[in-house]
Parts: C-alpha cells; sequence; structure tokens
C-alpha cells in the first residue's frame, strides 16, 4: 500500500509519503511518538512515513492531490484520489483537509476531514478517549475515532483481531479487515 502525493505544477511532482507491507522479517512498527511522526521513520524501500513536517512542505502549496493505493490479502486493490490536499504546521497540529474524492475505494478519509494527527502521546482527537490507543495502534488523522487508519498494525492476515486493529478503510474492507 502506499500513499503519495501529486503537485501539479510545471514539473508535477510526486512523493511517496507513507509505504506498508510486509517486507524481509517483519514490518516497521507504526506505533511511534509524536516527534517520530513530526521527523519521519522507516525506510524508503520498505516501510515508512516520510514526517508531517515535510508533509506540511509539500503540501503547504496549490493544488495537491492525495492518492491512496489500497490491496487486501487477496489480491484486490483499489484506490482513492482527493483534490486540494493540505496538512497544516505542528502548531495547528498537522490538521489535515482536503478536497474531492474520486477512486473506486470509497471515501473512508472525508469524515477525517479538518482532524488533527494524533499519537499515543499526543491526544488531538475529539473522543474523551484516545483513538490512537484504542483504534489505530499507531498516529493518524483520527477524528472521533476512525473510517480510516492506514498506519495501524500490520497483520499476516486479512482479519485483525479486533475492529479497528489493523490498517482499514471502511469502505473497503470494513473495520475488522486487515489490507
Amino acid at each position: 500500500m502506499t500513499v503519495g502525493v501529486l503537485n501539479h505544477n510545471i514539473f508535477s511532482l510526486l512523493k511517496i509519503i507513507q509505504r506498508r507491507g510486509y517486507y524481509i522479517d517483519k514490518p516497521q512498527d507504526f506505533n511511534r511518538s509524536w516527534y517520530q511522526y513530526s521527523v519521519g521513520f522507516g525506510s524508503l524501500n520498505e516501510d515508512f512515513w516520510l514526517g508531517n513536517d515535510k508533509i506540511f512542505a509539500l503540501t503547504n502549496h496549490k493544488d495537491v492531490e492525495l492518492r491512496v493505493d489500497l490491496e487486501d490479502f487477496s489480491g484486490k486493490t483499489a484506490y482513492a484520489k482527493f483534490s486540494n490536499f493540505f496538512v497544516m504546521s505542528e502548531r495547528r497540529k498537522y490538521q489535515m483537509f482536503l478536497g474531492s474524492y474520486s477512486g473506486d475505494a470509497g471515501d473512508s478519509l472525508k469524515y477525517h476531514n479538518g482532524s488533527r494527527f494524533s499519537t499515543e502521546d499526543q491526544d488531538n482527537d475529539e473522543n474523551s478517549k484516545s483513538c490512537s490507543t484504542d483504534h489505530g495502534d499507531g498516529g493518524w488523522w483520527f477524528k472521533s475515532c476512525v473510517h480510516s487508519t492506514l498506519n495501524g498494525f500490520y497483520h499476516k492476515t486479512a482479519k485483525a483481531t479486533k475492529s479497528w486493529r489493523g490498517i482499514s478503510w471502511r469502505t473497503f474492507g470494513g473495520s475488522t479487515v486487515s489490507l
């Protein structure tokens, strides 16, 4: 699974901001601190998160499109594209905004539009509990709580152990199927 942004300018620059999969012996642990999500982690050729500071810098321009490519364990693929994707600075808790949707994965990100980024050590969601702790096992733009969580725990099979525990996209697999 990859998540990338495309700047629509003279040079059209595509940047991968997140990659998930099962590489070598075990997947990258995405249950990280606020600081680690700010600066990024992992390997560009394997599992990684580019870093919220870099995502802010990349999207702090006009006409940035977000594309999410998903795959389930049977090999079925789908994608979701969003126009006008941007992330605010750390001062604004990396609040995320996006425009219109297109694709065949369904829109499981619109619910999170306008949400601030949360991690276990910095709870910025609208729920009285920590969505990062209770539903995600990783940082995400949780609202109250999830319709998608792409930084959840990577399971080796399609079934997550508990609802929203894993890599989830509500409109492509549901809440108990990990991608």
